[in-house]
């Protein structure tokens, strides 16, 4: 194969959770480029940090940009075309696309545009469902799911160890000697968010104990990062100051984050950074956690868990009790086992 296209055009995190599958492209096929469709300010990251050859960005309700990606494409004809994702938009833009191969999930309109739809197998994690496309090319690949233990509950990442061939790992990072310990307080949903308050009370006990706090996030999440800073003044703002590489820099560099269940959360897992992850309205079963073993879960069962896919801008039953009832001292007790 020379040319291979992956098309995910979702948000940052599930994009990296797409590592593991472009990893294993590098392997199967380690003459070939690999070329990314995805969402605009995210494609840099991914040839930096060499994981694709070539980027093309497009933006959300822009047809611009998707006309734009047709237009750069149409001379190339790909051998293999992966999409995990599966919205209408995503499926005319791979139409469009020449290719000899075309693999996605199962969804009626999806054979429009693909030679192969498979099941998409919820009964793993995101990122081992996304990998599951390359079984349509790949007897390796077939074999290793076969070898996967069908009893293994994947949502508790403490219980299991994820495979070699199917990390996230870009390369070793974070020190448990290191005193830096980043804060990842904000998310695209608003009940995704673990309070501020909480959160600065945190920061406010680490300093005391003799840590460095390190807020971080994109610009969009400078505002809680500042309300923050602003009640604990010796905290380091990052939010907004850093790419996504300059991000992963800070990680390696650091001994724990964390983090609601967000873009910095699924970060980390690049370098192996252990993580304290705070979910709220969304739940393990959905099969985005956190992909790696360092990790610790933060989460309470309510009845009204979970209150949609993604989260919401604001609770549907107004007491947003799935972030507040995680108090701050039950966090605290999980640093402390952490870095003692």
């Amino acid at each position: 194969m020379q040319n291979i296209l992956f098309v995910q055009t979702a948000f940052l995190g599930d994009l990296l959770l797409s590592i593991p599958t472009l990893k294993n492209c590098k392997r199967l096929f380690p003459n070939s480029k690999i070329h990314l469709i995805c969402r605009a300010g995210i494609g840099d990251f991914f040839t930096e940090q060499k994981i694709v050859d070539h980027v093309y960005e497009v933006q959300k309700n822009n047809s611009a940009t998707y006309k734009n990606v047709r237009n750069k494409l149409k001379d190339i004809s790909f051998d293999l075309l992966l999409s995990p994702h599966e919205s209408f938009r995503t499926m005319l833009l791979v139409k469009s696309i020449r290719a000899k191969l075309k693999v996605s999930y199962k969804k009626w309109y999806q054979f429009y545009a693909y030679d192969k739809c498979v099941n998409r197998p919820l009964k793993y994690p995101e990122a081992l469902r996304q990998i599951f496309l390359l079984t349509e090319v790949s007897d390796d690949i077939r074999k290793k799911f076969s070898e996967l233990n069908t009893n293994t509950d994947w949502r508790i990442p403490s219980d299991v160890k994820i495979p070699d061939w199917a990390t996230a790992s870009l390369f070793e990072g974070s020190s448990k000697s290191s005193k830096k310990v980043c804060l990842a307080p904000g998310s695209v949903w608003a009940t995704k968010m673990w309070p501020k308050e909480y959160y600065a009370d945190l920061a406010s006990s680490l300093i005391k104990n003799g840590h460095e706090v390190v807020l971080v996030g994109g610009k969009s999440e400078r505002v809680v990062c500042d309300w923050i800073k602003n009640e604990v003044p010796q905290i380091q703002n990052k939010a907004g100051e850093t790419s996504l590489s300059e991000l992963l820099k800070v990680f390696s560099e650091a001994a724990l984050l964390i983090s609601n269940d967000s873009g910095p959360m699924h970060m980390a897992s690049l370098v192996g950074l252990p993580t304290i992850a705070i979910f709220g309205p969304t739940v393990l079963s959905f099969g985005y956690r956190p992909w790696q073993n360092n990790v610790t879960i933060k989460q309470i069962e309510l009845p009204c868990r979970p209150c949609g896919k993604h989260g919401h801008n604001a609770c549907p039953i107004g007491t947003h009790d799935c972030m507040k009832l995680i108090e701050a001292e039950m966090v605290k007790k999980n640093i402390m086992e952490l870095l003692g």
